[in-house]
């Protein structure tokens, strides 16, 4: 009996480590690679290069400054770079699925 009280201690310090973080799926729907990726937002994550059809997974934890502001993506793709938003709003806990080249919320290229 005395043995699960760690486990429930470790699962309760996963449930919130998960709270505090959004887990976004990105996949390169492009057809072309896409080079020099960036997440940009509530913490800076790179990506080395992604194939078409080729997916990412990022964990990127949540912090009190970022709640309410946006992810997101910028990449290289033929020489354009290129920024999409990925999430317009930050909540806690999310998990996104973005695909990479959709053009729905396209930022002005660098």
């Amino acid at each position: 009996m005395s043995l699960n009280i760690p486990i429930v201690f470790l699962y309760a310090h996963f449930v919130f480590v998960l709270f505090n973080t959004v887990v976004v799926r990105f996949k390169n729907n492009t057809g072309k690679p896409l080079t020099n990726i960036s997440v940009i937002g509530c913490d800076e994550r790179t990506i080395q290069d992604l194939q078409p059809g080729q997916t990412e997974i990022e964990w990127i934890p949540i912090t009190k400054n970022c709640i309410e502001h946006r992810i997101e993506i910028k990449y290289e793709i033929d020489g354009v770079v290129k920024r999409e938003v990925v999430d317009g709003y930050v909540v806690t806990g999310r998990r996104i699925n973005h695909k990479i080249g959709d053009n729905r919320e396209l930022l002005v290229a660098e």
